[in-house]
């Protein structure tokens, strides 16, 4: 992402279907009363698609014993939370299967955070960590690193469909 806009960064997260946060430049104590349930976030967190700036961040709150319609993710430079840099409030449902994105943003390079989702009755998932890509010198200059990316699409008995970033093939299976 390199330098964005906060505009461009809102444009980015609603496409990804995710909600925003934004990284501030100083930190505070976390204000949340939180206790870890790791059977209320049975799939525990998961981060990816980091950049040199943002990181998305993902849960999944089960919806037992009292489904909870609103979660608080807190984005710290340190393990205690003492350093919370990003607090956003995220809502979730039965149609999103209780799952909630996050695209976090305005963090620094080479640097690793710490996250964690906590629903209003201060349950909270386990500890994630994750760390943003770092920029290299001539970033600018390099052309970037082609990746492999594998998308599935709609996988049916009678046909798949697999994606890279460099070609696409479709493979037919009768029956």
């Amino acid at each position: 992402m390199g330098n964005i806009s906060r505009r461009d960064f809102l444009a980015v997260a609603a496409v990804l279907g995710a909600e925003a946060a934004w990284g501030r430049s100083f930190s505070t104590p976390s204000k949340i009363s939180w206790r870890e349930r790791r059977d209320l976030f049975p799939e525990g967190v998961a981060s990816g698609d980091p950049d040199s700036n943002s990181v998305l961040l993902w849960t999944r709150r089960a919806p037992q014993p009292k489904p909870a319609q609103e979660l608080i993710v807190e984005v710290a430079l340190d393990q205690t939370f003492q350093r919370v840099i990003a607090t956003q409030r995220v809502s979730i449902s039965a149609e999103a299967d209780w799952t909630c994105r996050v695209l976090v943003g305005g963090l620094k390079p080479a640097q690793v955070y710490w996250y964690r989702f906590t629903d209003p009755e201060g349950s909270g998932s386990r500890l994630g960590r994750t760390m943003i890509l770092r920029v290299p010198a001539a970033a600018s200059a390099a052309p970037s690193p082609r990746l492999p990316m594998m998308i599935l699409g709609r996988y049916t008995s009678r046909s798949s469909v697999v994606r890279t970033q460099t070609s696409e093939r479709r493979t037919r299976t009768e029956e």
